[in-house]
């Protein structure tokens, strides 16, 4: 059988927000707007390496992109945003999903994380 796949793009932006930490700095952004790497420190209480290491896998991801601006009258240059394409993923995932379709599919066993991470992959 041959091996099939989602495309590779679809893929890193899959890997992109599958972990907590990365949704955390996306929502901050949202939150926030453009925000330079001393901002993201303070705002999500992350150490230099651990946000690094997750800046780093959003901008490979597209989901996140990195851009300098020396037009600006602070002392930061460089900052952190959402992507065109990262938002209308966001905003895909969201629309697929009410807040009371999600309560409803966990109280009624339709979503089970231990179930799902038993199961094996598509």
């Amino acid at each position: 059988m041959s091996e099939i796949d989602f495309p590779h793009l679809i893929n890193l932006m899959i890997d992109g927000l599958n972990n907590k930490l990365r949704r955390q700095i996306l929502i901050r952004i949202d939150e926030s707007g453009p925000l330079a790497h001393k901002e993201l420190l303070e705002k999500t209480g992350l150490d230099k390496g651990t946000l690094n290491y997750h800046l780093k896998i959003l901008n490979s991801s597209g989901i996140l992109t990195n851009y300098l601006d020396d037009n600006l009258d602070d002392n930061y240059s460089s900052y952190y945003d959402i992507t065109h394409f990262g938002r209308k993923m966001i905003q895909a995932i969201f629309d697929i999903f009410e807040p009371d379709d999600v309560a409803v599919m966990e109280n009624s066993g339709i979503i089970d994380e231990k179930k799902a991470l038993s199961q094996k992959p598509l």
